[in-house]
């Protein structure tokens, strides 16, 4: 099996230019790429693509003749994939189809893995308390008392937040943001009416481990205030992480979609972290307080780097977008110079894993962990960077910034795709909000080709309203379309439902298209029928 060459530090100096600078839509300067006399292989023309940092179609010019350096934002590793998800990787999938099979692209995918996070912590050490409660032999009584004062507090935190919510708002973007979270937030005490009927029922029973089941998410939030700091076993969280990653894996392979050339983990780049904080802090454009390093906003933009470019209108992050950015961490009063800056390295409280740092036991910013993966294997330049569209603003915003300072470039991203959402009764299909489908639900009415089908129906990087008349015009269409390259359910070998394949099997299967490959990646298999279509993986 031949290696594939990996795109980065090697790249000549001289390979891409360029060329004249572009002012669009509000957004910061915008440099298109041009290609050099270097390029060996000429480029394929025609090709414009949406651009997010200009909010236009742009002519597509890669760094270096044909080959593509594309980095996708990959799952955060808490919980069970959703159909939201499926449509973020399906369009990865088509669109990257689209380049290799019909313009002739060589793409380099690399795609990570988040598998250490705040929600990710925050799940393993609640999971954990929930099961060792239930585990501890309480008698009734006090399992009845314990449950009764979690819900009661739940639901006052709950009330608590609804009559914030409820304040209108003088300044429009704020006001605009208050109405979206206010009906999220309906939609979280709806489900949790639900919840407490059934908890109410088995509180009426002499059942005390399905009181405890019921009631498992008050519980878990009451039993994390009081013994939250007590987890402290890093094999704790990084076995929630494993299942789901490995789920995950399962279920791109079960949709047919491509591997990528190279899956990076967060938490196998810690020290590369560090050293790339150390970087920043050194330029003096980050700075350590309180055992945390957060990006100096204004002395970034005081070097010439535009700060937010994806959302200009943003420059100063709101309440919710913090609070997005940061997760469950919160800044001490007065640890930050500016309300805008944000962590890149965060101290570790108890019951939190931590590595360590100049600054002390910490874990990586949500943020920096993509900049410093996808630097490790594309440079200080890549032509594609993707993801979600609700990743633009911090997430994304945050990791050009804290990029361009490391590499001191004004372009760190030729083009950025970002996917639309999928919604389902006028909100957006999320974990948080319990209004979901996952991926394994959906496949066990409807083939992967339907499923994929379902979102070709509509624009890649606009919302689309998941419902049973969407995907059942899908299924009327799958039979009257030739199974063509984007619409193919066979990743490899000509597979597709993954639980139609023995247990043993499917995570075999799984492992060897999805696992981790690293610097030196095998080329997959091409599917039989699309040999001697597009460029070959497999010379």
């Amino acid at each position: 099996m031949s290696s594939k060459m990996i795109p980065g530090r090697e790249r000549p100096k001289d390979v891409c230019q360029f060329g004249v600078p572009f002012d669009k839509n509000g957004h910061p300067t915008w440099f298109q790429p041009v290609p050099s006399t270097a390029t060996a292989a000429p480029v394929a023309p025609g090709l414009r693509v949406n651009n997010s940092l200009t909010g236009e179609k742009e002519e597509f010019v890669p760094l270096e003749g044909n080959k593509v350096k594309w980095y996708t934002c990959g799952p955060t590793v808490y919980d069970a994939c959703h159909m939201g998800h499926a449509r973020a990787y399906l369009t990865m999938d088509i669109l990257r189809r689209i380049m290799e099979d019909y313009f002739n692209f060589e793409v380099f995918l690399q795609v990570n893995v988040t598998d250490v996070d705040d929600k990710i912590i925050q799940r393993a050490r609640r999971n954990k308390l929930v099961d060792d409660y239930a585990g501890a032999g309480h008698a009734l009584a006090a399992v009845k008392a314990k449950v009764g004062d979690a819900v009661g507090a739940f639901a006052a935190k709950q009330a608590k937040k609804l009559a914030k919510l409820e304040i209108p708002l003088t300044a429009r973007r704020e006001e605009d943001e208050r109405v979206e979270l206010l009906e999220q937030h309906k939609q979280k005490m709806a489900n949790f009416a639900e919840a407490k009927a059934k908890i109410d029922a088995a509180l009426a029973t002499s059942d005390g481990e399905a009181i405890v089941r019921a009631a498992s998410e008050p519980l878990a939030e009451a039993l994390d205030a009081e013994l939250g700091e007590s987890v402290t076993d890093h094999e704790i969280f990084n076995a929630h992480s494993r299942r789901f990653e490995a789920e995950f894996m399962e279920d791109m392979t079960a949709l047919g979609i491509r591997p990528p050339d190279s899956l990076t983990r967060v938490t196998e780049y810690v020290p590369q972290i560090v050293t790339f904080v150390e970087q920043l802090v050194a330029k003096g454009l980050a700075y350590a307080s309180n055992g945390s390093v957060y990006m100096d906003i204004s002395k970034m933009r005081a070097c010439g780097h535009a700060y937010p470019k994806l959302e200009p209108s943003k420059g100063k992050a709101t309440e919710a977008e913090m609070a997005e950015s940061e997760g469950t961490f919160t800044a001490e009063a007065g640890e930050k110079r500016n309300a805008t800056d944000f962590a890149v390295w965060k101290k570790s409280k108890g019951g939190e894993p931590s590595w360590p740092s100049p600054w002390g036991g910490g874990r990586p910013g949500w943020h920096i962990e993509c900049s410093v993966m996808a630097t490790d294997l594309m440079g200080d330049n890549m032509d594609v960077h993707a993801g979600g569209y609700d990743l633009k603003f911090p997430h994304h915003d945050n990791e050009i910034a804290q990029s361009e300072a490391y590499h001191g470039c004004k372009q760190w991203v030729n083009y950025f795709f970002h996917f639309g959402h999928l919604h389902i009764k006028g909100l957006k299909m999320s974990k948080s909000l319990k209004n979901f489908i996952t991926i394994r639900q959906a496949l066990a009415g409807h083939t992967a080709r339907q499923i994929r089908l379902m979102f070709l129906l509509a624009p890649w990087d606009k919302p689309m309203n998941y419902s049973d008349q969407t995907i059942d015009e899908a299924k009327v269409d799958a039979t009257l379309l030739p199974c063509a390259s984007l619409l193919t359910c066979h990743p490899v070998h000509g597979s597709h439902h993954h639980h139609l394949l023995p247990e043993g099997a499917r995570e075999d299967a799984a492992q060897l298209l999805w696992s981790r490959q690293g610097r030196d990646a095998p080329r997959v298999a091409r599917p039989p029928h699309l040999v001697g279509r597009g460029r070959a993986r497999d010379e």
